[in-house]
């Protein structure tokens, strides 16, 4: 079963019943360094969209890294 809440600033979404799928492996949040890391990139190329972020961002000496690495 699910229930879905709409709220004027978003929605709430609930699903009861049995997951018989695998539970992660690992919580699914940034570390601290992560978070800098991934800061830093978007802060030094303010103009690029999310995509050219997730493929790595081309320079003169090569592809750099990109904030899903």
């Amino acid at each position: 079963m699910s229930v879905l809440y709409s709220f004027e600033d978003g929605v709430y979404y609930i699903h009861k019943g049995v997951h018989n799928h695998p539970m992660q492996t690992h919580v699914l949040h940034l570390t601290r360094d992560e978070r800098t890391k991934f800061e830093q990139i978007v802060f030094e190329n303010p103009a690029t969209g999310p995509a050219a972020l997730i493929a790595g961002l081309h320079s003169l000496t090569g592809t750099r890294e990109s904030v899903a690495t």
